[in-house]
């Protein structure tokens, strides 16, 4: 069934709910300025035969199956999809998935973004190429709690819900690179690449030279901005700088500190240079990206 396109508005809206079907969508309007910008969230139950092929969409989605077992074709393989199984949709990709031959049903739970940030923050977690994830048992309650925790926000409908979402949609790719970036699926990614990532990530505020992080990746300059490229589409440095700005956008979103602290918080002696860099990667000073979110239509 063809699903019309939803008003816009910067509320979300139930979609749909029959039976176990559930959808709410925040609208065609997209949001630039926050870190990542959710336009559907949902959950559904699928009956044995059923089948849907997505083609011709510009949004990214990722899923998670919560229960029963379906396929997924995408990119010349086809993949189980199992409890615990994550997967992902890029703009424009032709995909078709279904209940799997003779089971039951399935359930999953599912977010859809608006293109714009999310296709850099997949490039620098190392998501953009991925299809199928299946999530070891020691990561899966988070995870799952995170899809949940969306849903949940999207069915309160509260005031600031899709600021909200935003934060928690980070929440969750930041869990699913840590999964993707694990020994058992590292074959995706250099160990180079994963090294930098994993010390960015535990030392925010650390500052380094090119020559710091190369020691870090066990490699050369070269070589190493040579595989972000190849990965990220950006280079080193600028990957630690947009990740940088992202956390800063997230701890400006949470919280009250003051610019200044925020800017420490993330290596950034001088608060100036820190608003320079973020009015360059997001198009806003610091101080005007949390007016915007304050103000009521942000909401």
């Amino acid at each position: 069934m063809k699903v019309p396109a939803p008003p816009r508005t910067h509320r979300p809206v139930i979609k749909a709910i029959q039976g176990d079907v559930e959808i709410y969508t925040f609208g065609q309007a997209m949001d630039t300025l926050l870190p990542l910008d959710v336009c559907l969230v949902g959950r559904s139950a699928w009956a044995p035969g059923e089948h849907f092929e997505r083609a011709g969409m510009c949004e990214w989605g990722v899923e998670l199956v919560t229960g029963g077992s379906g396929t997924l074709t995408a990119r010349g393989h086809t993949y189980e999809l199992l409890p615990g199984d994550v997967f992902f949709f890029r703009p424009y990709e032709h995909v078709a998935y279904a209940t799997t031959p003779g089971a039951r049903g399935w359930h999953k739970v599912f977010l859809d973004f608006f293109p714009g940030n999310v296709s850099v923050i997949m490039r620098q977690l190392g998501l953009a190429e991925l299809s199928h994830l299946r999530v070891s048992a020691p990561r899966l309650p988070r995870i799952r709690a995170l899809f949940m925790r969306a849903l949940a926000l999207a069915r309160g409908n509260r005031a600031g819900c899709r600021t909200a979402l935003s934060v928690e949609a980070y929440k969750l790719l930041l869990a699913l690179s840590h999964e993707a970036l694990d020994p058992a699926h590292r074959d995706v990614t250099p160990e180079a690449v994963v090294r930098v990532m994993t010390y960015v990530e535990q030392h925010p505020a650390h500052r380094l030279s090119p020559t710091q992080l190369a020691q870090i990746a066990g490699c050369s300059v070269r070589q190493l901005n040579r595989h972000f490229n190849r990965l990220c589409g950006m280079s080193s440095h600028a990957w630690i700088e947009r990740s940088k700005v992202q956390r800063a956008c997230i701890l400006l979103t949470q919280r009250t500190d003051t610019i200044g602290s925020v800017a420490r918080e993330l290596g950034y002696a001088d608060p100036l240079h820190f608003s320079k860099v973020f009015k360059r990667i997001t198009g806003r000073s610091p101080r005007a990206f949390r007016t915007h979110l304050a103000a009521p239509g942000s909401a």
